[in-house]
C-alpha cells in the first residue's frame, strides 16, 4: 500500500501466547502485503488468541474521530451568545479527551492503532541484549517509547513528560551580560 508521502507501509501481526507460565509475543512480518496481514489478523482473532494486533511498523495513525476535541459554535440569541453546536477543532487536536485516558495510564499507540496501558521501564532490549536506560514508557505490544514524535503528538501526558525532560538543563543561555558604564 503506497501512502500519500510515497512510503510503502510495512505490516505485521502480533499476539500473546502463554507457555509454562511465560508470556511471549509472537510477531509475523508481512512486509508491504496488507491483504495477507489482514487475513492473518482475522484468523488469529477467530482462533481466540489474546491481545491480537495488526500493526503498521513505519506509519503512525491518529486516534479515531471520537477522540478529537470539539469546539463550541456560538450564535447570538436575544443579545446573548449561546452554544448552538460543536464542531471538530481545526487542525484536529486530542488534548482534552486523551488527557482523561492518559490520567488513567492509558495512551494511544499510533502504530498498533489502539488504546494501550503503556508500561514504565528502566531498560531496553537490542538484539536480545538488555541494557539499563533512563526510565521511559513503552507500548506493551510494539515496544514504542513515549519519546516517539507520533506518541507525543496524540498523548498530552507524553508531551508534558518529554518537555519536562528537555527543560531540566541550564535555564539561561549561558552568556554573561555586559555591564554598562
Amino acid at each position: 500500500m503506497l501512502t500519500a508521502n510515497g512510503l510503502t507501509s510495512q505490516w505485521e501481526v502480533l499476539w500473546v501466547t502463554v507457555k509454562k507460565g511465560e508470556k511471549r509475543i509472537i510477531a509475523i512480518d508481512h512486509g508491504a502485503d496488507f491483504v495477507s496481514a489482514l487475513e492473518m489478523y482475522q484468523k488469529v482473532t477467530d482462533a481466540g488468541k489474546k491481545l491480537c494486533t495488526l500493526r503498521c511498523k513505519n506509519i503512525a495513525f491518529p486516534p479515531p474521530e471520537r477522540f478529537v476535541d470539539m469546539e463550541p459554535v456560538y450564535a447570538k440569541k436575544r443579545g446573548k451568545l449561546v452554544v448552538v453546536d460543536e464542531v471538530q477543532s481545526q487542525p484536529a487536536t486530542f488534548t482534552r479527551k486523551m488527557d482523561a485516558y492518559n490520567a488513567q495510564g492509558i495512551w494511544w499507540c499510533p502504530y498498533c492503532m489502539k488504546l494501550r496501558r503503556f508500561e514504565k521501564r528502566g531498560w531496553s532490549e537490542v538484539d536480545g541484549r538488555v541494557f539499563e536506560t533512563e526510565a521511559h514508557y513503552c507500548c506493551p505490544m510494539c515496544d514504542i517509547s513515549h519519546n516517539d514524535w507520533h506518541v507525543t503528538k496524540y498523548n498530552p501526558l507524553a508531551q508534558r513528560i518529554r518537555n519536562a525532560k528537555k527543560s531540566r538543563g541550564r535555564k539561561s543561555s549561558g552568556r554573561r551580560r555586559r555591564k554598562r558604564k
